[in-house]
């Protein structure tokens, strides 16, 4: 565990140093007294912030990757720090008006690796 744990530090020292602070949003969807839906977009927060670090790398044109019978078609990956809570078809905002769409969610023992696509117009 302890091996563990220094690999973690050590990644987080690295996505530290190349990384840009983003924020990561969730669509959440409630409902009126009538029962009719409204959705927003909402930060979620990182252990109390509403930002993270994180080191976004384009790819080379877009990768379609299939495992598991799921194919996933990327332009970006993004390393964050292990445990950041990130899902699948969650954004993440570069800026108030850049943002890319989650496709793919990979938790290692270190970091967590992002697969993620400009969004579609």
């Amino acid at each position: 565990m302890d091996m563990i744990n220094s690999m973690r530090q050590d990644t987080d020292r690295i996505i530290g140093e190349w990384a840009k602070s983003v924020t990561i949003k969730r669509l959440s969807v409630s409902y009126n007294q009538r029962g009719e839906p409204s959705s927003q977009w909402q930060t979620v927060l990182q252990n109390g912030s509403e930002t993270v670090d994180c080191d976004i790398q384009p790819v080379s044109g877009e990768i379609e990757r299939e495992e598991e019978g799921v194919k996933v078609h990327y332009s970006h990956q993004a390393f964050f720090p292990y445990g950041t809570d990130i899902r699948p078809h969650d954004r993440i905002y570069m800026s108030a008006d850049h943002h890319l769409a989650v496709c793919r969610v990979d938790e290692h023992d270190d970091h967590t690796f992002v697969y993620a696509r400009e969004p579609e117009s």
